[in-house]
C-alpha cells in the first residue's frame, strides 16, 4: 500500500513474470484505489486535470522490453468511481460506479471508460 501524490491510497497485488529471452515480462496484476487524488497540468486545457478516483482495476497480459515483441494489456473493472475537475478553466467531472474495459496493443490504447468511447496512440 502507498499514498497518493495528493491523498488517498493504491494498493497493487498480482504477479509479474519475466522472460528475459523474449523481452517481455507477463503481467497479472490488481490496483485497488481508494480516494486517490492525483492531478495534471499541461499547456494544453485538454489535457488539464484533477481527480480522484475509488475502485479496483485488473490489468493482465503482455509488457514488452524489445521491438520484435508487442505490448498488449488488458485493463478491466466492474465498477470505478471517478470525480473532479476536467480541462482549464475547470469543469466538474464525476462518474460514479462505472465499468472499465480498455486495451493497449503496442502503442494504441481503446476501449470504453464508464459507457464512453476512449483511446489514445502513446
Amino acid at each position: 500500500m502507498a499514498p497518493c501524490p495528493l491523498g488517498g491510497t493504491a494498493h497493487v497485488t498480482g504477479t509479474a513474470t519475466s522472460n528475459a529471452n523474449q523481452g517481455t515480462t507477463s503481467v497479472e496484476l490488481t490496483y485497488a484505489f481508494e480516494s486517490c487524488a492525483y492531478s495534471a497540468t499541461d499547456t494544453d486545457p485538454n489535457q488539464t486535470f484533477a481527480i480522484t478516483l475509488t475502485g479496483s482495476i485488473i490489468e493482465s497480459g503482455i509488457l514488452s522490453e524489445q521491438p520484435s515483441s508487442t505490448t498488449a494489456l488488458q485493463f478491466q473493472s466492474a465498477s470505478v468511481t471517478i470525480t473532479g475537475t476536467v480541462y482549464t478553466p475547470p469543469i466538474h467531472y464525476e462518474a460514479d460506479a462505472c465499468a472499465l474495459d480498455l486495451g493497449q496493443n503496442g502503442n494504441g490504447v481503446s476501449g470504453t471508460l464508464c459507457g464512453r468511447m476512449a483511446g489514445v496512440v502513446l
